[in-house]
């Protein structure tokens, strides 16, 4: 994901003006040039080229750019994902930008890397960018027409103001063709084209027929995958008398195409959808209909759009997971690790721990959670983690402790970076904060190993054909850490359009004799720990601040243990 070391860095200068810019152009140990044209500052192309010049699918939209960013900001961030062939950024006539521009990278599968991937990127002011498929403006909406002007009038007057226009697309009033409905699209080969026209007549209004007729761009259509499109076996036909009935539509439409060929017709007011067995069966349908009229009016047929909500693009708004491990590539961090600790089956409580890292900062959030009303405590977890991230803009730099029931959590207190510190409200109550205190020596633990080396332990204990398997290299004095396959639920594997790695680990705190997180042998031996007085921050009413100490048990083994009263109440 990381740039190449021999990739062009920008130059780490602030172009505010023309003179500035020149200067960058003529500056030889550049490989890129920086020029500002038409209220655009260009990045690159870079110079001396050899090779294919990237396509229109190698190029993005990306907006909500904070207003004082520059290419000196985002080409690096653009460049997480990918060599950056191009970069557009619109600016205003008072030198800031307009909040968008277009990237062009060098081939489309950083493209879609970075389509996929950006949206989740933090920035430094902790802002989301917005990042969309770019598309020419090649046409044009003409609307106030009059109705009653015949349309190939209408049409012969505009192919005498856009004399490059390639197509006139003007639809018709259903029972009575003479009528047109007040609007049309004017189709142009390519942008420059359209834009040369448009701007050719000035404000966007022309007066014909007296009255103000208005020309803007069209509105975008919805992007829809090309592959997509290609297995489309449904067409659209308008202009269908309004007080027509679907059955004789029906059987107008079968006197042409095979009844064997036509899954399902649906017919609503004018219009109707209709689904074929098969591509070319419907490819076949589409030449034919197109030449047909019925009850007077000519056909209309288009290839219809493909459903949007998909089963599975409705499964991926709710698989926060998922969007946990994309927020994690898109900004470089490591996977998380879950540890799911003690579960306590009559009372439905689960003890987990989530480990985020990236390189500056370690996150390690403790759950106690009433597996009552979640059916599915991994997903529910992610989503927490998820919100954490949106909040703090970033991995969290506080270690909470959580209260999870149904949709609901709330945080009862908090762990301290340097040492393993508690605080805890008093109003909250934790079952079992020994089971708070063993996750946490154990992600503490994991915290100082290297995650590839236990990246490559976990995966090692899952390659054999054991149905329990387990890493002994890291463990407590009475507890040992069992691996769980990521797909334990029996989720389908995580996909991705770049193919991304799934590094997540998910481990189980089991007990040491039993062999599991839910049955334990006889209550261990604990021993109280030092309690120190802390103040008191954030909003939170009564602490108890406990300082973890690595004491001995009577079987002179060293481990981390909780027992006791706690009795300094340390006030608001």
């Amino acid at each position: 994901m990381s740039c190449d070391n021999n990739k062009v860095i920008p130059p780490d200068i602030c172009v505010e003006n023309c003179q500035q810019l020149a200067e960058n152009v003529s500056n030889p140990n550049l490989k890129y040039q920086v020029v500002q044209i038409n209220g655009c500052r260009q990045y690159g192309p870079p110079r001396n080229f050899v090779g294919i010049t990237p396509g229109k699918d190698s190029e993005l939209f990306v907006c909500r750019i904070p207003k004082n960013f520059t290419e000196i900001e985002l080409i690096p961030i653009l460049e997480h994902y990918g060599v950056v062939f191009q970069f557009r950024l619109m600016m205003d006539y008072s030198n800031q930008n307009r909040g968008y521009g277009y990237v062009v990278y060098l081939t489309p599968e950083s493209a879609t890397c970075a389509l996929e991937l950006l949206p989740h990127f933090v920035t430094s002011m902790g802002i989301h960018l917005d990042v969309k498929r770019s598309y020419d403006k090649c046409r044009l909406f003409v609307g106030n027409l009059p109705r009653d002007v015949e349309s190939d009038a209408i049409q012969n007057t505009f192919r005498m103001i856009y004399p490059e226009m390639c197509n006139f697309i003007i639809h018709t009033r259903t029972g009575d063709e003479t009528k047109n409905r007040g609007f049309a699209f004017i189709d142009f080969p390519n942008h420059q084209s359209a834009l040369r026209s448009k701007k050719a007549h000035g404000s966007g209004t022309l007066r014909l027929w007296d009255r103000v007729i208005r020309v803007v761009w069209a509105k975008e259509e919805r992007a829809v995958d090309p592959d997509a499109m290609n297995e489309v076996k449904t067409l659209f036909v308008r202009n269908i008398q309004s007080n027509a009935k679907s059955r004789e539509f029906e059987v107008f439409l079968l006197q042409f195409i095979p009844q064997q060929t036509v899954v399902k017709m649906t017919q609503v007011r004018d219009f109707a959808f209709i689904d074929f067995s098969s591509r070319s069966a419907a490819l076949e349908a589409y030449k034919i209909l197109s030449q047909k009229k019925f009850s007077g009016n000519s056909l209309s047929v288009e290839w219809a759009f493909p459903p949007s909500g998909t089963t599975q693009e409705i499964r991926k708004l709710s698989d926060f997971d998922s969007l946990l491990k994309l927020k994690c590539v898109a900004n470089g961090w490591n996977m998380p690790i879950y540890i799911f600790g003690r579960l306590v089956p009559e009372y439905n409580i689960q003890y987990v721990a989530v480990i985020l890292k990236n390189t500056s900062t370690e996150c390690v959030t403790l759950f106690e959670i009433n597996t009552t009303m979640v059916p599915n405590i991994h997903q529910r977890i992610a989503e927490v983690m998820v919100r954490f991230v949106e909040r703090f803009k970033g991995v969290p730099s506080y270690n909470f402790i959580i209260k999870l029931y149904g949709n609901q959590f709330r945080i009862v207190g908090f762990v301290y970076e340097s040492s393993l510190n508690f605080r805890v409200a008093e109003t909250e109550y934790l079952y079992d904060f020994n089971e708070i205190v063993e996750l946490t020596y154990v992600a503490y633990i994991l915290c100082q190993s290297s995650p590839g080396l236990l990246l490559f332990s976990y995966q090692q204990a899952l390659s054999f054909s054991y149905p329990y398997t387990y890493i002994h290299s890291i463990c407590t004095p009475h507890r040992i850490l069992g691996c769980i396959p990521l797909h334990y639920r029996k989720t389908p594997p995580w996909e991705t359009k770049g193919n991304y790695p799934d590094n997540t680990i998910i481990l189980a705190l089991c007990d040491k004799y039993t062999r599991t997180n839910y049955q334990y042998t006889s209550d261990l031996i604990r021993m109280p720990i030092v309690l120190n007085s802390l103040d008191d921050i954030e909003k939170y009413n009564t602490y108890y601040a406990i300082k973890l100490t690595l004491v001995k048990n009577n079987y002179n083994t060293c481990g981390v243990f909780f027992g006791g009263n706690i009795t300094d109440e340390i006030p608001r």
